[in-house]
């Protein structure tokens, strides 16, 4: 049972990590936005906006490249990567929070929501999903297609669902 449950969240994973890479690497008006993005949030001093910035954007590939592979040890590899990122997405958050600042969130793109607690959230329960994930990889026994397809199809469900958050949040907000 727990191999499908490592399944279910390098899925979800990989899908957010390279959904989010994707919207910054889609172009240079969205990684220069994303750069923005970043420094806006005040947690850097501004020679380091940019080297981190990258460091980002190639983190997000490398998680999502490193948990579709399929060996357990580079997926796990992938999981704890992910964790430790979203660890310090949520850290650089709460901080620029914290300080009043209210940046914009551009995790996913363009968006004009503004970095609050439920990034935070998010992010805090990505990395426990990721270690949970890194945590249930198998040892070793038979892994059924049909229930490794159905675990794979709820990761992408919930990945969906949480890089659309914004979004969703907005559709139940008052006018």
């Amino acid at each position: 049972m727990q191999q499908y449950l490592e399944v279910a969240v390098r899925t979800l994973i990989g899908t957010v990590f390279l959904t989010s890479f994707l919207s910054k690497a889609n172009g240079r008006q969205a990684y220069d936005a994303f750069a923005a993005s970043v420094r806006s949030m005040r947690v850097l001093p501004p020679v380091l906006v940019r080297p981190v910035a990258a460091g980002v954007v190639a983190g997000e590939l490398l998680v999502s490249s490193l948990v579709a592979a399929p060996s357990t040890a580079t997926g796990v590899c992938g999981l704890l990567g992910a964790a430790a990122l979203v660890g310090g997405f949520a850290l650089a958050i709460a901080l620029a929070r914290h300080r009043g600042v209210s940046a914009s969130c551009r995790c996913f793109g363009a968006s004009s929501a503004p970095l609050g607690a439920r990034h935070v959230v998010r992010n805090g329960v990505l990395g426990i999903l990721a270690i949970i994930g890194a945590m249930s990889a198998p040892v070793g026994g038979e892994v059924r297609v049909e229930a490794a397809v159905t675990a794979a199809l709820c990761g992408l469900l919930l990945a969906a669902v949480i890089t659309a958050l914004d979004d969703i949040v907005e559709l139940f907000r008052p006018a």
